[in-house]
């Protein structure tokens, strides 16, 4: 395709723009998909199309004139998400040896202010 469109991009009348109109056969299905390759200037772009269902992403990558022939990259998408969470549960054995000390500083801690609230509210005598 010599004229082809891309999203968000206006193409300029010296730059080049080439869509590779291609055909897939997978599954008893029919895919279409237009990678663009595009020059503007110096520089190259390649507008790649992905396929999800087969996990493909098509890249028009270079144009060799002098071999009168088209490069076409494929390459296969990671899948995008899991169906499932991995969870580890760690048993503490003696998380209640631990809880069981917390409760006893506690209590002590208790005590010691309790004693010394009863400490300082006895005056002394004078005899």
């Amino acid at each position: 395709n010599k004229s082809p469109r891309i999203e968000n991009i206006e193409i300029s009348s010296d730059d080049i723009a080439v869509g590779m109109v291609l055909e897939i056969f997978a599954n008893q299905r029919t895919y279409n998909a237009q990678p663009i390759f595009l020059i503007r200037g110096n520089n190259t772009f390649n507008f790649g199309k992905t396929i999800e269902e087969l996990g493909i992403k098509l890249s028009f990558t270079n144009i060799l004139p002098a071999k009168n022939k088209l490069e076409l990259t494929i390459r296969e998408l990671k899948p995008s998400a899991k169906d499932y969470i991995v969870l580890k549960a760690i048993e503490f054995p003696y998380i209640n040896f631990f809880w069981s000390g917390t409760i006893v500083m506690c209590i002590g801690f208790a005590i010691s202010i309790y004693n010394r609230v009863k400490k300082n509210n006895t005056k002394p005598s004078i005899s």
